[in-house]
């Protein structure tokens, strides 16, 4: 699913949360939303997952613009996209019915081999019958993320869902966003992890206060930032990755 952002603005009172953004997404690669706090980066996400709606401005869906959906349409579009929070939300019940949740709410068929797949692709082959809230943190992503994968959406967007997880969550985790990637579905990803931006590469856009910045890949972003922002960003964040002076 390609997605493109025309003159969006998000307003809450008189803050200006996002100011004029247009974008452009694209199938078949990374994504990535990078900025410090309170820079827009969730508020974008929301919208462009149908979540909240823009003050002006529209995001266009394979051409079809959010401004012309019927209410029909809007919630088809938003079924083919899955939204991992940065604070998994985990329903009552086992793990299983978590994962099920899903596709008994669309109406889906529920496939034992494919659930049993995406189970062990998460790492909770062993955590099936347990109780879904007493899981871990890191657990607890996982299913969330394995609720997304069984219902098979065309646009994942990802709001920090490594943050405060394990090395072997995080790993875990990134090697399914490649995967979905190469698989050619829409990946959006926030972060502040910029080792994680250089080790996904893509196309990367650099938000604050609501406003894009700068965009492109990670040599054009981190080697040749047209910024003081995106310098200060960058070395604030890693100054041992030197990023601002042409590491590799």
């Amino acid at each position: 699913m390609d997605i493109e952002i025309k003159n969006l603005n998000k307003k809450i009172d008189n803050f200006h949360i996002l100011k004029d953004i247009n974008l452009n997404f694209e199938s078949g690669g990374i994504n990535i939303l990078i900025g410090p706090n309170g820079a827009g980066k969730t508020s974008l996400l929301r919208i462009i997952g149908l979540l909240d709606k823009p003050c002006s401005g529209e995001v266009v869906y394979d051409g079809k613009s959010s401004l012309k959906f019927s209410s029909r349409e809007r919630l088809n579009y938003h079924r083919q996209i899955g939204f991992v929070f940065q604070n998994p939300i985990i329903l009552e019940g086992t793990v299983y019915q978590n994962i099920i949740y899903g596709l008994k709410f669309r109406k889906l068929n529920i496939e034992p081999e494919k659930i049993k797949d995406i189970i062990s692709k998460v790492g909770l082959s062993n955590k099936i019958n347990n109780t879904a809230k007493k899981l871990s943190g890191g657990e607890k992503q996982r299913l969330q993320l394995a609720r997304v994968l069984i219902i098979d959406p065309e646009l994942f967007l990802f709001d920090e869902p490594t943050s405060n997880l394990d090395p072997v969550s995080v790993k875990n985790i990134e090697e399914i966003i490649f995967e979905l990637a190469k698989s050619k579905k829409t990946v959006i990803l926030s972060t502040h992890n910029l080792i994680q931006v250089r080790y996904f590469g893509g196309k990367i856009f650099f938000l604050k206060e609501g406003v894009v910045i700068q965009n492109g890949t990670k040599e054009e972003l981190f080697k040749q930032p047209i910024s003081l922002d995106l310098l200060e960003f960058s070395s604030w964040s890693f100054p041992e990755l030197n990023l601002n002076r042409g590491s590799t």
